[in-house]
């Protein structure tokens, strides 16, 4: 995914071990979370909308505690 024409920096990222992971990327001081999804069909990716890095880091602890709705 290009954006400002640059890839993004992964953040960090979950365990890529389980069927879903997910990955916080950043560029041009924006952050925002990508959920990969593996299916039998191939990779679903969906991502959330970009913010600040407190507003996608708070969204980060919901999304690993389990408590995101």
């Amino acid at each position: 995914m290009l954006r400002f024409g640059r890839q993004p920096r992964v953040v960090r990222v979950s365990c890529r071990c389980r069927p879903v992971e997910y990955e916080e990327l950043a560029i041009g001081g924006r952050h925002w979370i990508r959920r990969i999804e593996r299916t039998d069909h191939g990779l679903v990716a969906l991502i959330s909308p970009e913010a600040v890095h407190s507003k996608v880091s708070e969204l980060w602890s919901l999304i690993m505690s389990g408590d995101a709705r």
